[in-house]
């Protein structure tokens, strides 16, 4: 399933970031009847407990009993109104009197009822389901296998899928309405930062497919209102890809130059807003020595980003701003004699960060010395990417000329653009709403056609 990108224009902020607290008080002041619930269960001993919830001591004297009701409850009921209320106690009982939780717990150590799903996790996990268009439902639902992943010393390997893969799939899915979206998309980051502070679930969350939706929403997007909830669930993404950041098996999957270059611009675009600025150089930290990552970061200009912060006395004065900096710093500065102008020129290219103020692209001796080598990578391939599916005018302009320019100078660049159909996105450009993008469109199109074409230039 594919990620698209929030139109944040249609964001209300006010309407979600103190809803689930909204919509708390409307669910208790509603004051649902217990006895709503006795005909679902099945003991009268159960129904006996039921009406003395919430009194003091009952979790003490009956929390194996409570536990189950609850859960048992939430497998039956049908009625939205009253799930909201059985979520809502359940979520409170957890975090008011947080030794309940070893009462769930042992939940998953009963044989399977019929006509039941596995407890505890199966009725919150249909639930997730059956109720996929209702924000309080998720969001309390989701909260509450957050604490029992959180705090069950073990959870069955299934069950640790099935909730990682719900997590996964809300970070990749877009709701119809963008309110809801945004509210159960900042629910399943916030929740995600507690799951992954526990290290085994780390690889598993990745396994599940967990980094491509999150490098999708940490990355920068003009059209993002820098403020209130939108700077906060950027953050939480960001926050998340540090925690997998730390184990060693999820590193492998770090190495990705679009990654390296959003967080290089992060630090540019964001200087102002520090929690952002912390946490993208604590990543970039943490990915330092993983493949080619120093590499890539010396092609997106980190070495002059952290110059400017080191400018900036809010973000020196924190203390783990300054650490990070000084070891980012020492690590490039060690590779930056190392990489020859073919390194760096391709790390650009993948990581999508062209632009006119690197001299490699109009430079004859850099086309002259590394054609053949620009054929044996993923340049090209990249280069008719960035062609198809870049807005930016300026990346658009210098990938047309880097295509025009791998024409000019390998021998057979003529046929290695035809084959590899890169002349379809260039005719497309000729219709830019963009002057400069129909101009550099118009030219490598006369270089890829034309024989001799130097002579037209004359």
């Amino acid at each position: 399933m594919s990620f698209t990108s929030p139109k944040y224009e249609d964001i209300d902020e006010e309407l979600f970031v103190d809803r689930d607290a909204a919509d708390r008080s409307q669910v208790m002041s509603a004051r649902t009847q217990w006895s709503s619930f006795e005909s679902y269960l099945s003991t009268q001993q159960e129904v006996q407990i039921l009406k003395k919830i919430g009194e003091i001591g009952v979790i003490q004297k009956n929390g194996a009993i409570v536990a189950r009701i609850l859960l048992v409850l939430l497998a039956k009921v049908q009625d939205g109104d009253h799930l909201r209320y059985l979520l809502t106690i359940l979520h409170d009982l957890l975090v008011d009197q947080p030794d309940s939780i070893r009462y769930f717990a042992e939940l998953q150590d009963m044989k399977a009822e019929q006509g039941l799903p596995e407890l505890p996790f199966g009725p919150l996990l249909a639930l997730l389901e059956r109720k996929s268009d209702d924000a309080y439902i998720l969001s309390k639902a989701s909260s509450i296998l957050t604490i029992f992943l959180s705090k069950f010393s073990t959870t069955k390997s299934d069950k640790v899928e099935r909730t990682l893969a719900w997590f996964t799939k809300k970070l990749n899915e877009r709701n119809s309405d963008p309110t809801v979206h945004h509210r159960v998309q900042s629910k399943v980051l916030e929740n995600l930062k507690e799951i992954l502070k526990n290290e085994s679930y780390r690889l598993a969350f990745t396994k599940e497919g967990g980094l491509e939706p999150l490098f999708k929403i940490s990355t920068y997007d003009s059209q993002r209102p820098m403020t209130g909830k939108c700077i906060e669930v950027l953050y939480n993404a960001l926050y998340c890809i540090w925690l997998l950041s730390f184990n060693n098996a999820v590193k492998k999957f770090l190495t990705r130059p679009e990654l390296v270059s959003n967080l290089c611009r992060l630090l540019s675009v964001c200087q102002e807003k520090d929690k952002i600025v912390r946490m993208s150089l604590s990543i970039l930290k943490n990915l330092l020595h993983i493949q080619k990552n120093n590499q890539l970061m010396i092609s997106f200009d980190l070495d002059r980003l952290l110059r400017q912060i080191k400018t900036k006395p809010a973000s020196m004065a924190d203390k783990d701003v300054v650490e990070d900096v000084e070891i980012l710093q020492e690590a490039l500065d060690k590779v930056k004699d190392e990489l020859s102008s073919f390194d760096v020129y391709q790390s650009e290219v993948l990581g999508r960060n062209l632009g006119w103020s690197s001299p490699t692209h109009k430079s004859e001796k850099f086309w002259i010395e590394n054609s053949l080598k620009i054929e044996d990578s993923e340049v090209l391939p990249t280069l008719k990417e960035i062609l198809e599916k870049e807005q930016r005018s300026e990346v658009l302009c210098v990938a047309c000329w880097d295509i025009g320019e791998f024409v000019r100078f390998h021998p057979h660049g003529k046929s290695i653009v035809q084959k590899l159909d890169i002349k379809a996105p260039i005719i497309k450009l000729l219709t830019s709403a963009d002057t400069n993008v129909r101009s550099q469109a118009l030219l490598t199109l006369q270089k890829v056609m034309i024989t001799n074409w130097e002579y037209l230039q004359g």
